[in-house]
């Protein structure tokens, strides 16, 4: 047991965590997940073996139907015990498992010295029961994600379901794409839904291979790098507020193993003495008090504080590219203004490289030094420096002449020309 919390709490252990709680978010730091998974398996049943042997030890003898059940008691066990002592440290979930073990065994002496007349429960039921129960526990959370993500799924995608690489109605999602990007550029990215925007900076992050093309970051040719790889040099703030943290882990936690984004990570300690200083110093700059809530569970934060702490957890280990994902689409007007201003002022302090997509034009036009927008997964337009605002003589067909010749539909026409009218300020 306290071996297991030990482990848990170094850095290794804080991956193994944020793992199995939020992918998505421990990937972009650096961490292969496939390796921690294969080596969470192996840990696993190594544990199994332990216990086997000991138990086999404690019996004088050992038979194959002597661990029949005791998935189903460490099961019900752990569910008892997050249920009645919760799980908000790590520490506090582990001795939960063990305090939720005594109260099942508890439970099943309660249930099997009950009598109802001449009815009384059998250790056969009791297992039956009790195998039910969890098996409903664990799995109808899971069946309704599921069944909402996959909702979801076909209502986004269900009309290219079944289009292959070349077929008529093949919708290319990035086309021809060509930009250099100079070190401390800010540029904001507009476009309609679809536009091929997120996909730009999912494709720069290594989330998927590309069909062709490369990718070239401070001199080195990352294409074939894989997402983790890569986030050795990239920083990433999601437009989902929960993608960037683990829940289940503390803001010193999430900070510490933003601290190791690009290095090896150990057997020390994940947070350590001379960290929290730091991290208290780089939070006060947020102006929302984290800085006095550093053992707080990151599940507790609200959707702004938790961006915002994803904000800094991007740039803790300065990024040679920062990608921005609607990080404010989420966020109601007010949280939203305050994490542009956080933004703004960590990108400028640090002059940092950084690619925002957006919807709202004030923020396109008033943020950054450039300005680039997406058509059909094509860059159709690209200002930057004074001719982002002063420029009025392109005139729209010549930045999108698939309008003038009708090559696209007029509803997609006279959205491209508000947009813009709108960047020009025509």
């Amino acid at each position: 047991m306290f071996i297991l919390i030990w482990f848990l709490h170094t850095e290794h252990g804080l991956a193994f965590l944020a793992t199995g709680d939020n992918i998505q978010m421990i990937t972009s730091q650096g961490v292969n997940t496939d390796n921690v998974i294969i080596f969470g398996v192996g840990l696993s049943n190594a544990l199994v073996a332990a216990s086997g042997a000991l138990v086999a030890q404690n019996q004088g003898a050992a038979d194959v139907n002597m661990g029949v059940g005791t998935i189903i008691a460490g099961l019900a066990s752990v569910i008892i015990g997050e249920t009645v002592f919760g799980d908000k440290t790590i520490s506090r979930a582990l001795i939960a498992a063990l305090l939720g073990s005594v109260l099942y065994r508890v439970a099943i002496a309660l249930a099997l010295g009950l009598k109802l007349g001449s009815f009384s429960f059998t250790p056969s039921d009791l297992n039956l029961i009790t195998a039910l129960l969890v098996i409903f526990a664990l799995v109808m959370p899971k069946m309704k994600q599921k069944f909402i993500a996959r909702r979801l799924h076909d209502r986004n995608f269900s009309s290219q379901q079944g289009v292959q690489q070349g077929d008529v109605n093949e919708v290319v999602a990035l086309n021809n794409v060509s930009l250099k990007v100079n070190s401390g550029d800010f540029i904001t990215i507009i476009g309609s839904n679809g536009a091929g925007k997120s996909t730009f900076l999912n494709a720069l992050a290594g989330t998927f291979p590309l069909d062709s093309g490369q990718i070239v970051l401070d001199n080195e040719d990352v294409t074939k790098w894989p997402e983790y790889k890569r986030a050795a040099l990239i920083g990433r703030v999601f437009q989902d507020p929960l993608l960037g943290t683990c829940s289940g882990a503390t803001i010193e936690q999430n900070l510490a193993m933003a601290m190791k984004r690009g290095k090896k990570r150990g057997l020390s300690m994940g947070v350590k003495t001379n960290d929290r200083k730091h991290f208290k110093e780089q939070l006060s700059i947020l102006k929302l008090g984290l800085e006095d809530r550093l053992k707080v569970r990151t599940g507790l934060l609200s959707g702004g504080q938790r961006q915002a702490l994803t904000m800094l957890m991007a740039t803790l280990v300065r990024p040679q590219l920062l990608l921005l994902d609607e990080h404010t689409a989420a966020l109601d007007p007010k949280t939203g203004g305050m994490i542009l201003d956080i933004t703004a002022e960590i990108v400028q302090s640090q002059e940092l490289t950084a690619l925002m997509v957006t919807h709202n034009m004030n923020q396109a036009i008033s943020m950054g030094n450039r300005l680039i927008m997406f058509h059909r997964g094509e860059i159709v337009l690209d200002i930057a420096g004074r001719r982002k605002r002063t420029s009025r003589s392109k005139t729209f067909s010549c930045v999108f002449p698939n309008c003038a010749e009708k090559k696209v539909s007029q509803t997609e026409c006279c959205f491209v020309r508000t947009v813009f009218r709108a960047v020009l300020g025509i």
